[in-house]
């Protein structure tokens, strides 16, 4: 198996140059995922190597407890879909969303699980 680091278009016409091909070495999923609910819905994947991209960001470091603190910006980045119910985009996509910590009043309903989920958004603008 293998992962594309950089990847903006799905379907890209030609290769990218700025797509870096991994190989995967392990992939550890949360051992109490659940997809009829999508609780812990996350994984981990050792790659064989080191990237030459830096990474991102991490979420949490040690004693940063800021990004769920409610308003904190948050990006979201992915080929997600634009709309409910939508199809996916083939184009990368990323929105800045403020950290909404009581999530339960939202479309999610009682399916938003604060100690497995982060929720984000704002009227007009979701993840």
């Amino acid at each position: 198996q293998s992962v594309l680091i950089g990847q903006y278009d799905r379907n890209p016409p030609s290769p990218d140059a700025c797509v870096e091909t991994m190989h995967v070495e392990t992939i550890v999923s949360h051992e109490a995922y659940e997809s009829s609910t999508e609780n812990n819905d996350i994984a981990l994947i050792k790659l064989t190597g080191v990237s030459q991209y830096a990474p991102i960001d991490h979420l949490d470091q040690p004693g940063d407890g800021t990004w769920h603190v409610d308003g904190t910006d948050l990006v979201v980045a992915g080929w997600g879909t634009l709309s409910s119910g939508g199809a996916a985009s083939d184009i990368a996509q990323h929105v800045t969303v403020p950290a909404v910590p009581d999530c339960a009043a939202t479309n999610y309903g009682n399916r938003y699980n604060p100690d497995t989920m982060v929720c984000a958004g704002a009227k007009g603008v979701d993840s």
